[in-house]
């Protein structure tokens, strides 16, 4: 918040309006970021976008993932859903599987 410079034995101006204006901003920015930030309730079904916001991953992998069988999705006509809870088991099943088995040698 601006406000101009004062003198001891002056207050400080502002602009009831213009900080009237400013808490409704400030407001709906917080709204908005916290349903942004609001994880998928149980059973909730999320976008291939929504699902690269919470996994942050990008589409092409998510894509790239749901076509080889490794996230598991649903299809709702001609989209492509995810439960986010089904998507984060099977990835922590892929990451256990992966810690048991041996090591592959790099390519190079």
């Amino acid at each position: 918040m601006r406000r101009t410079p004062t003198l001891p034995d002056q207050t400080p101006t502002v602009d009831p309006i213009a900080e009237y204006l400013r808490a409704i901003v400030r407001d709906e920015i917080r709204a908005a970021l916290a349903d942004l930030r609001r994880e998928p309730a149980d059973g909730e079904l999320v976008s291939a976008a929504r699902l690269c916001e919470i996994l942050d991953l990008c589409l092409p992998t998510v894509r790239k993932h749901t076509a080889s069988g490794l996230l598991p999705s649903v299809r709702v006509g001609d989209s492509v859903r995810y439960d986010v809870a089904e998507v984060r088991e099977a990835l922590r099943r892929r990451r256990d599987e992966l810690a048991g088995a041996p090591r592959r040698a790099r390519r190079g």
